[in-house]
């Protein structure tokens, strides 16, 4: 929870609208809180705890994704294995190539 507490405090830098007092009454950010420290609680792997925090915060600076969608998160996240998660980090990133046109075919 250090980890959640910094990359707050961070927010507050990077956003001049971010105000740390502010998420005390907002419904969501509680509910992502209470649903990322209970899955937390339940687990020992660092890169599951990373991307809990990843999704907490996502919950306070994604403005364009309707609420459902960021409670969800927490479902999968939670219902996910290392293996998930380094198999979407896998399609993450971009293959060599990727994007270009293939001038032989073209």
């Amino acid at each position: 929870m250090r980890n959640v507490k910094v990359a707050v405090e961070n927010l507050e830098i990077l956003y001049e609208e971010f105000k740390i007092e502010n998420l005390i009454k907002n419904d969501l950010f509680q509910s992502a809180l209470i649903s990322s420290t209970r899955i937390a609680a339940s687990t020992h792997q660092k890169e599951k705890l990373e991307v809990l925090r990843n999704a907490l915060l996502n919950t306070i600076i994604q403005k364009d994704l309707e609420e459902n969608f960021k409670l969800l998160f927490f479902n999968y996240i939670d219902s996910m294995t290392l293996l998930h998660l380094h198999v979407l980090k896998f399609f993450e990133q971009p293959r060599e190539g990727e994007g270009q046109l293939d001038r032989e075919y073209s």
